[in-house]
């Protein structure tokens, strides 16, 4: 996990309607790079973990093994549940915009490396 240039771990429930996202990163840069890719798409960083701290799902087996991350969740009222189901559950115009902004981001720390 530390050889990689950086993980990118995309919570469940982007596009989630009026959810908050939450940032958990130990990385200054991919902080700023995660700030900024979203601000391109005026997406704005709602909260942010506090450093240090075990984030949620998968991103936590990349915190224990020191690897270099940003992981950016968002929550969901009705998650695993029945009500779980577009359209009600999916806002896809947020969704198209956390698509375009996280997508242009990755290739901007693909030409990094």
């Amino acid at each position: 996990m530390r050889r990689a240039f950086a993980w990118i771990q995309l919570g469940a429930n982007f596009g989630a309607p009026r959810q908050p996202n939450e940032l958990h990163t130990e990385d200054d840069a991919l902080d700023a790079w995660a700030v900024r890719s979203l601000a391109k798409e005026a997406i704005g960083v709602d909260h942010r973990a506090q450093r240090g701290s075990l984030p949620r799902a998968e991103a936590a087996t990349l915190h224990r093994g020191g690897a270099r991350y940003a992981a950016l969740l968002c929550g969901s009222d009705v998650f695993h549940s029945t009500a779980d189901r577009w359209p009600e559950a999916v806002d896809v115009a947020t969704l198209a915009r956390y698509t375009r902004a996280l997508s242009r981001g990755v290739l901007e720390l693909a030409r990094q490396t």
